[in-house]
């Protein structure tokens, strides 16, 4: 298969597929084409390929899988020079922590990371087309977290550059939840009605008719709110749109209840609670297998780290035992100097102290999470790295000041005894790379060649 035929099926075919909701067959279809340029040495198209199935799993709320495959992606796309491609995978990697609700910051800094991308992209079109999805997920993700001013400067960005249905949609989204605008609400509903198309996706539809329903109900229309919610929910039932189902059966069922029809209202409150406990209990499901592989891949390798860590916390306290002994024997003779000795006695044993606890923080069970983050080479780990030892960072931007996240990143990784095997695996780099990486991290940091990198790194 050559390039041009990987790459219309990975633009055309797949965003057809998406828009049918057809997620299943998006992934199926992208594994065959990441084969296919791995075969010709494709790395571009492997990249899309890996970006085109997070983007399905995101949709179908398998997030921990749908991760796995943008950070391949990302991780593949350090090696080519598509500003187009690292915008799609920046934006999709902050959609997926957005719709997870796991960090909200984590989620804009992506998608403002998408846009600087975007922005260098050449091609004009293109460039739009990427500026208006990461303007269109920081405002989706603003909406969430209850923040309109900021939501509606982003749903006029994405209008300017162009109106289509779920621009409209959006903006009607913050007319009918902040401004209560009913001349407003109906204006872009009626808009949104005109800019649907052919290429419209399903989910536009659903959002669209389900807004309708909105709208009739804010005006205490019931009835004809009924009737947008039951067509919002017959594209819904079509579509993985599981949000949108729940919107529409739990308005549906006030309606009823304003029209003091009991029966049906409990019918639809019913049919709600089933499907809020469906998804709950999948995203159980996956919580628990998640659990299970962290309790599997962990217990050899951590019962080891447990034990050279507690050789370590038995030397540090025998070393400061053996200090102060050494301190005290000198200075016993003269009182001044005694009460100096006590004092810095104190403040030595303070400083093992501090040692001592961050030594008991890697035994507790946040080493054990932050382990898991490193072995999933996750956007978060470094973060969490930083809670645990704060004091690393610092102390190698002294010696070296321009040191990079990836590099601070792989120091991490060093300090917690990773070989460069798992370093490589991890990352999905080869293992030279990591060593290259590694040699040049010695230089920067003036590690003498005779020196253990590992060992150098613990006594920073």
């Amino acid at each position: 298969m050559s390039k041009t035929r990987i790459d219309s099926l990975i633009f055309h075919e797949t965003s057809k597929l998406r828009n049918e909701m057809k997620y299943d067959e998006v992934i199926v279809l992208n594994k065959k084409l990441i084969k296919a340029a791995e075969s010709i040495d494709y790395t571009d198209g492997i990249a899309w390929g890996y970006k085109s199935i997070g983007n399905a799993l995101c949709s179908l709320g398998k997030y921990k899988e749908s991760l796995n495959a943008l950070n391949k992606a990302n991780s593949i796309s350090e090696n080519t020079n598509s500003y187009k491609l690292k915008a799609a995978i920046a934006i999709e990697i902050g959609r997926n922590y957005n719709e997870q609700k796991v960090s909200f910051t984590q989620a804009i800094k992506e998608f403002k990371r998408g846009e600087a991308f975007a922005r260098k992209i050449e091609d004009e079109y293109d460039r739009e087309t990427y500026l208006l999805y990461s303007y269109q997920s920081q405002s989706s993700a603003y909406f969430w977290n209850n923040i309109p001013d900021s939501a509606r400067q982003y749903l006029v960005k994405s209008f300017k550059i162009e109106k289509d249905a779920y621009s409209a949609a959006s903006i009607t989204h913050y007319h009918l939840n902040y401004s209560k605008n009913i001349d407003s609400i109906k204006y872009y509903l009626d808009l949104s009605d005109r800019l649907l198309n052919k290429e419209s996706s399903t989910f536009e539809h659903v959002i669209i008719d389900n807004q309708w329903g909105d709208f009739y109900k804010l005006k205490k229309e019931y009835e004809t709110a009924i009737e947008k919610y039951k067509k919002a929910l017959i594209f819904a039932e079509k579509s993985s749109s599981t949000d949108e189902r729940l919107h529409s059966l739990l308005n549906m069922s006030e309606c009823y209840e304003k029209l003091g029809n009991s029966r049906e209202s409990v019918k639809y409150l019913k049919k709600y609670g089933f499907l809020q406990d469906s998804i709950n209990r999948a995203y159980m499901k996956e919580v628990s297998h998640s659990v299970n592989n962290i309790v599997n891949s962990e217990n050899t390798h951590h019962e080891e780290k447990m034990s050279q860590l507690q050789w370590i916390l038995m030397i540090a306290i025998f070393c400061a035992i053996l200090t102060v002994a050494i301190i005290l024997y000198f200075f016993k003779k003269n009182d001044a100097k005694k009460k100096e000795l006590i004092r810095k006695s104190q403040t030595l044993l303070s400083e093992k102290d501090d040692e001592l606890h961050s030594i008991q923080k890697k035994i507790n069970p946040a080493f054990e999470d932050l382990i898991e983050l490193a072995k999933e080479n996750h956007p978060n780990f470094y973060a969490r790295f930083q809670e645990t030892y704060p004091e690393i960072q610092q102390k190698l931007l002294k010696v070296n000041p321009n040191l990079e996240i990836s590099e601070l990143t792989l120091c991490a990784y060093i300090y917690l005894d990773f070989q460069t095997k798992e370093i490589a695996d991890y990352m999905y780099k080869s293992i030279r790379t990591i060593q290259n990486r590694k040699n040049r991290l010695r230089k920067k940091l003036q590690i003498p060649s005779s020196d253990d990198f590992y060992i150098w790194i613990k006594t920073i």
